[in-house]
């Protein structure tokens, strides 16, 4: 027979599974887009966006609602544009992320941008709150 501890214990173990499973993502309806020949998944709520003709960079209304960015090309005045704000060393998973938030004047609201590498390549991801 099973002890009652055991049994608490096999019983918290189902719950935090279970709870796992519930706030998991669901990605099954997200579309993919490629830029500079990454795929990138994108949220429905984000879906229906432009894609460049060099497909360097994909956005939805404009990149401060939210984009996708391959920076190669104009790293230099992406990174000078951050020369007054203080942002965060992040890892999301396996990657090295520069993360930066500021009030956008241009667009109105509160703008957050992502800079990490693949490969060769650095990409920025932004997203605003507007």
């Amino acid at each position: 027979m099973f002890s009652k501890k055991l049994f608490l214990s096999l019983l918290l173990i189902a719950l935090i599974i279970s709870m796992g499973c519930a706030n998991a993502v669901d990605s099954s309806n997200w579309k993919t887009v490629k830029i500079n020949d990454v795929d990138f998944k994108i949220p429905p709520k984000y879906q229906g966006g432009d894609i460049n003709n060099n497909h360097t960079n994909y956005h939805y209304n404009d990149l401060n609602t939210f984009g996708i960015l391959c920076i190669e090309d104009y790293i230099a005045s992406s990174y000078g544009c951050w020369h007054n704000f203080k942002g965060k060393n992040l890892t999301i998973g396996s990657h090295d992320v520069a993360y930066f938030y500021q009030y956008n004047n241009f667009a109105k609201h509160d703008v957050s941008h992502a800079y990490f590498s693949s490969g060769d390549s650095i990409y920025c991801i932004s997203g605003g709150s507007g």
